[in-house]
């Protein structure tokens, strides 16, 4: 009898999650897919892992005379807490436990997505949208990266999916806070939730509502007092903020627009004919123009959704001051990852244009179209996921030439010793030696060089003896 009344209930919750559990079948296999202990020369990876040595009190981690964008003190700090695991381990479990962590977020953003797109598509197509936007090469590229963009993705898609989509309760309400909390200590654009925050305070009726933009507001406050005051030693929030204002003038923003709207071009990027590319490009654009206007009749393709119209409309907001942001942003060391987070909001808004625009022309057969088009969306990815053996070999061959450069620096100099170089953070995470900016005026015995940036770095650096050259770096031996 026990068993019998039991069943439906198991029945019912089975049915009801049945496409999120194949939905997170499917992201599973990104935590085996381009997941490696290698990593480039790259600065940011490293300067977030010393960083995070720094917080658990390694002070030879954080050296207070970097400054300006060299200094782990500018960037976001939450990031480096979380990092804080791997420093328990040695090179290079530290590396593939901070790639691990990047991974579940990227997993949260998938699922995350799906639930957003199951509110006005079909479950097949929305879960075909998703894999198109989670084994995208470039968030492949991405997620095989230490870095905090993928976090905030998903906390951004989470912050919005819980006050638009489930009801108001104190549970979620708490969940809410925390990740965007987490989001503003993530990097200085999870500020933006803002936007979601006083959107739903504005539009619900619920009790609590003071009480949550009062706990959401004060903590991003003191976010960014604790940011100040890790980041005094090196100057690094002050430098920031001074880059920013002198970046408000017309040839530089005309030039962010010109430099961001490039980048975003390259997002969608798969191994295909170009003009397979250019298809899709145009396509997207298309769609996402046809989701602006669609915006302000929201029932259009809702069948769940609670709060579709302010959903819709602040996501539109959040998109534009995110682009706003950006144009007076001081780093534009790599565009494209400046422009993920909200890649996903993006995707949202265009499919939402296509199926939006389908109805309204009462296009036959329009389920079975979107279902197919969604479907087809993560076929596209197959030339790319075959390129990925060769960049692991590329990363392999990388990681090898930092490990020997680091060989090398650790048998010839003492541990007191301080290096030079234009890429200071890394050498230092791989040699264990102070290392500085070429900026810096200090002279130094040791110059380290990454090849590929030798021909832009000041100075007469060439006029010293090269005393170690692999593919990837060049070593010089200053002393006189």
């Amino acid at each position: 009898m026990t068993s019998t009344m039991k069943s439906p209930s198991h029945q019912t919750v089975f049915l009801r999650y049945r496409w999120d559990v194949l939905v997170l079948i499917l992201l599973l296999p990104l935590i085996a897919i381009n997941f490696n202990g290698f990593h480039d020369a790259g600065d940011d990876f490293a300067q977030y892992l010393l960083q995070a040595k720094w917080l658990t009190g390694n002070q030879q981690a954080w050296y207070p005379d970097h400054t300006g964008n060299y200094s782990p003190g500018i960037k976001g700090w939450l990031f480096s807490v979380l990092l804080i695991p791997a420093t328990w381990c040695s090179h290079p479990t530290d590396i593939l436990v901070s790639k691990f962590m990047v991974t579940v977020f990227l997993l949260l953003t998938g699922w995350v997505f799906f639930r957003i797109l199951y509110n006005f598509l079909p479950a097949l197509a929305a879960i075909g949208c998703t894999l198109f936007l989670v084994y995208n090469p470039m968030m492949l590229d991405l997620k095989n990266q230490i870095l905090p963009d993928i976090p905030m993705m998903a906390t951004f898609l989470l912050a919005f999916y819980l006050l638009f989509f489930q009801k108001s309760t104190t549970i979620v309400l708490t969940i809410s806070i925390v990740v965007i909390w987490l989001s503003t200590g993530l990097k200085t654009p999870g500020l933006l939730l803002l936007v979601p925050v006083i959107g739903w305070a504005a539009t619900t009726t619920f009790p609590g509502r003071f009480k949550f933009l009062f706990a959401s507001l004060a903590g991003m406050l003191l976010i960014l007092v604790i940011e100040f005051i890790l980041g005094k030693a090196s100057n690094g929030p002050v430098w920031y903020l001074q880059q920013t204002v002198d970046a408000i003038n017309p040839d530089i923003l005309l030039m962010n627009v010109t430099t961001y709207f490039q980048s975003l071009q390259l997002i969608p990027q798969l191994e295909l004919p170009m003009w397979i590319n250019k298809a899709i490009w145009i396509l997207l654009c298309i769609g996402w123009l046809m989701g602006v206007v669609w915006s302000f009749f929201p029932e259009t393709g809702s069948h769940r959704n609670l709060k579709s119209k302010y959903f819709e409309r602040f996501i539109l907001l959040f998109q534009l001051c995110l682009i706003l942001m950006l144009l007076v942003y001081p780093y534009k060391g790599d565009p494209v990852r400046m422009l993920l987070p909200i890649f996903p909001f993006f995707l949202i808004t265009t499919f939402k244009g296509f199926t939006a625009s389908l109805e309204r022309l009462n296009f036959p057969n329009q389920k079975t179209i979107v279902v197919l088009a969604g479907m087809l969306l993560p076929v596209l990815m197959i030339p790319s996921m075959l390129k990925l053996q060769t960049k692991n070999l590329e990363a392999r061959k990388a990681a090898t030439a930092n490990l020997n450069m680091a060989q090398f620096l650790k048998s010839a100099t003492e541990p007191n010793e301080r290096l030079k170089s234009n890429k200071p953070w890394a050498v230092q995470y791989y040699t264990k030696r102070i290392t500085m900016p070429l900026s810096d005026s200090q002279v130094f015995d040791w110059i380290v060089i990454l090849r590929s940036d030798h021909s832009k770095d000041p100075g007469n650096i060439s006029n010293n003896r090269i005393v170690y050259q692999n593919d990837f770096w060049m070593v010089y031996n200053a002393k006189p």
